[in-house]
């Protein structure tokens, strides 16, 4: 006997799964590109770094001052900003919502962070060489608070994540032709039939709406 195979059906994704994933991949980028953008920002933005001292080992020791915590708290203040505006912005484009892109905020949030401190790091000057137990003057821009890198994405998801669990339809109000049609009409019913009052007057166990007046009630309704 020869054994027959059923053709497999390919699973072609729908037009609303095909923009999601578009969306997401726009918004990763998007946000890559900006982390580089904003890594200039970061370095100009920074104030001057103290000076180090080479030691044994091939590390610098550091002149702890503010000027550290100052370049780490603008990294910080830059990555929220541009973390709540993304979240919020991205909600907009009502036919995109949905996993994809909360995942691209996450995603891209992420790479941004990266991508703007090592930008920063770059184009910021100075260097950690020098002989041994010299005084280094010009140290480079880093991020020493690396916690820091996850604000934007976890700013973005959550200000995301909000305004989904606020949304008032349950498909996260993305566009529907033939619903938005029927609210135009003013023709789409506010409770679906099978959640209407069968009988008034009863306790609800008559028979539903296709079989009223083929069928009695299933109880006598209830005479206090």
């Amino acid at each position: 006997m020869t054994a027959v195979q059923t053709p497999v059906a390919a699973v072609v994704p729908s037009p609303d799964a095909r923009a999601q994933r578009l969306t997401a991949a726009v918004v990763t980028g998007g946000l890559i590109v900006l982390g580089a953008v904003l890594g200039l920002v970061w370095a100009w933005w920074s104030p001057t770094r103290p000076p180090g001292v080479r030691i044994p080992g091939g590390t610098v020791q550091l002149n702890e001052s503010e000027a550290f915590a100052a370049a780490d708290g603008r990294f910080g203040l830059i990555t929220a900003v541009v973390g709540l505006l993304a979240g919020g912005l991205v909600w907009y484009r009502r036919s995109s919502r949905g996993p994809w892109v909360a995942a691209a905020l996450a995603v891209g949030g992420l790479a941004g962070a990266w991508v703007m401190a090592q930008v920063g790091h770059l184009v910021g000057g100075g260097t950690n060489d020098g002989k041994l137990y010299t005084k280094i003057d010009n140290l480079p821009l880093s991020l020493h608070m690396t916690g820091l890198f996850g604000v934007e994405a976890l700013l973005a998801v959550f200000v995301y994540s909000v305004l989904a669990a606020f949304a008032v339809d349950d498909d996260l109000g993305r566009p529907d032709p033939d619903r938005d049609a029927a609210r135009r009409s003013g023709k789409e019913p506010l409770i679906s039939p099978q959640y209407l009052v069968q009988h008034s007057g009863t306790d609800g166990n008559g028979p539903g709406l296709s079989e009223q007046g083929e069928l009695p009630p299933q109880d006598p309704p209830y005479r206090p």
